[in-house]
């Protein structure tokens, strides 16, 4: 299987995220993902999926990032590098 690269926004990644989650997304350490993930989404629009981007910009736009402690930053570091699947529908 090939891994694929594509262009996501940030925003509309933060929303599904948000339903995937569920409550779980109010839970720490997960709400320091969501912090770090509204943080990337002042700076940036968009992120290519699968290439390690979300983690670069992090670290780059990230001040919660940039803080936590190193559990924390192990969980988060984690759902920021996770594989992203992308479902086609065909007519």
């Amino acid at each position: 299987m090939e891994t694929e690269y594509q262009s996501v926004n940030v925003k509309e990644w933060i929303r599904e995220q948000r339903i995937e989650f569920r409550d779980k997304a109010f839970d720490h350490p997960n709400s320091e993902y969501f912090k770090v993930l509204d943080e990337i989404a002042a700076h940036k629009d968009d992120f290519m999926a699968n290439t390690g981007e979300l983690l670069r910009f992090a670290v780059e736009y990230s001040p919660t990032y940039q803080k936590l402690p190193p559990d924390d930053k192990k969980h988060v570091t984690y759902h920021l590098e996770q594989e992203i699947f992308f479902i086609d529908f065909l007519d």
